[in-house]
């Protein structure tokens, strides 16, 4: 009966050591998300003579900047490292672009986070990695098309670097800049049998974010 007892006496200390050095935190951020160049389109089908083709394009990018809200939940580890998941969620505008029609995206995400600070003092600059799920909802453009033609998912990644203002025990105030890149499928394939059956789409796109926000420690 005495060993148990004095097992545990034993590992308290570390019990303790561990605890002031990992802990669960929340980081949560809003973006603004600019897309640099136009998005890459990849659409691939089958003729009405059976024969298999692909074109490639480039589609107008969006220029108004796409808000989003981002939120991930892990621990922190030596008030230095952060690991968790989160999940997301951007709004992009329809706009007119040179005169074509450019319909409003909605994006919601899944995706994992690391971030590392460099610092423990009033200033932290870090690194940070996200990268997961996106799920794209887009509105119906024509009446020729339904709007599954307009619906992709598929994968994205997103590194930043940034500076921490920490604001005592609780929180840090977190500024930085991102680089996303974008790589989604149509989820089903769509058939327009006067022309083509079995069209699939394939869209690449490049952002710049500014996220604003804080980590709840």
């Amino acid at each position: 009966m005495r060993t148990p007892i004095i097992l545990i006496l034993l590992c308290l200390p570390f019990i303790t050591i561990a605890q002031s050095k990992v802990r669960f935190s929340n980081i949560t951020e809003f973006s603004a998300a600019f897309q640099v160049s136009k998005t890459k389109r990849t659409v691939s089908y089958t003729a009405v003579d059976g024969s298999q083709n692909s074109v490639d394009s480039e589609q107008e990018n969006y220029k108004i900047p796409a808000p989003r809200l981002m939120t991930a939940f892990g621990i922190m580890v030596w008030d230095l490292v952060f690991i968790g998941a989160g999940a997301g969620y951007q709004f992009q505008f329809s706009e007119k672009n040179d005169g074509n029609y450019v319909p409003y995206q909605q994006h919601v995400m899944g995706f994992g986070q690391a971030r590392l600070h460099f610092s423990k003092g009033t200033f932290r600059p870090f690194a940070d990695l996200r990268g997961g799920y996106n799920f794209t909802m887009n509105e119906k453009r024509t009446d020729l098309l339904s709007e599954d033609f307009f619906r992709w998912d598929g994968v994205f990644i997103e590194p930043a670097i940034g500076l921490g203002f920490n604001l005592g025990k609780l929180a840090i105030f977190n500024v930085s800049l991102a680089y996303q890149f974008l790589r989604t499928d149509q989820r089903d394939a769509v058939n327009f049998p006067m022309l083509w059956t079995d069209a699939t789409t394939r869209d690449r796109q490049h952002r710049l974010l500014l996220n604003l926000g804080f980590t709840f420690k």
